[in-house]
C-alpha cells in the first residue's frame, strides 16, 4: 500500500505542474490581447501560488483537529498523564488524522481544477474564435485608417508569425 501510495504521490507531484506552463500559459497567449498578457499571467499567477501557502496549512490543522480528532502529544519535558499504551494509540490517531486532512485538503481542489478545466475544454475553441475575429476587425479599422498603431499580426491571428520583408534575413 505505501508503494502505490508513494508512486501516485511521486507521480502527482511530476504532472501537477504541467497545468501552468502546459495549459494557462498557452491558452492565455492564444485568447489574451499580447499587450495585456504580463498582467494576466501574474493574475493568475499571484493567487494559484499564494493560495496554497496562506490556506493549505491552515485547512489540513483545521480538518486534523475538528474533523478527525487530533490532539497534541505532551512534549518531553511535560510530565505524562498518559501510558505508553495510550500515547501509542494517539499517535496512530493523530497519524490517521493527519493522512485524512491532506486527502481531503488535496482532493477537492484537484476535482475542481479538473472540473474548470473541462469547462475550458468546451469553451475554448469558441474564445479563439472570438479572438482571431476581433484582431481581424482591429486589423481592417488601421487598414481604413491608414495606420497600424504600432500592432503587426499576421493574417492568421495574433500569435502566427507575421510576414518577414524580403530584405531580412534571419541568422
Amino acid at each position: 500500500l505505501f508503494r502505490s501510495l508513494g508512486g501516485l504521490a511521486v507521480g502527482l507531484g511530476l504532472v501537477s505542474s504541467w497545468c501552468g506552463t502546459g495549459v494557462n500559459r498557452p491558452i492565455l497567449s492564444e485568447i489574451v490581447d499580447p499587450t495585456r498578457r504580463a498582467s494576466i499571467v501574474a493574475l493568475l499567477s499571484a493567487p494559484e501560488g499564494s493560495s496554497g501557502a496562506l490556506f493549505g496549512a491552515p485547512v489540513v490543522g483545521l480538518l486534523a483537529e475538528k474533523v478527525f480528532g487530533y490532539v497534541p502529544l505532551p512534549s518531553k519535558t511535560e510530565p505524562l498523564a498518559m501510558s505508553d499504551e495510550l500515547l501509542r494509540d494517539q499517535a496512530a490517531n493523530n497519524k490517521f488524522a493527519l493522512s485524512n486532512s491532506i486527502l481531503w485538503a488535496t482532493i477537492p481542489p484537484w476535482l475542481l481544477c479538473a472540473l474548470m478545466y473541462c469547462f475550458l475544454h468546451w469553451t475554448y475553441a469558441a474564445d479563439v474564435k472570438s479572438v482571431k475575429q476581433r484582431y481581424q476587425q482591429v486589423e481592417l479599422a488601421d487598414a481604413d485608417a491608414g495606420g497600424d498603431h504600432g500592432v503587426h499580426h499576421s493574417k492568421e491571428g495574433p500569435n502566427k508569425p507575421v510576414d518577414e520583408p524580403a530584405d531580412v534575413r534571419r541568422v
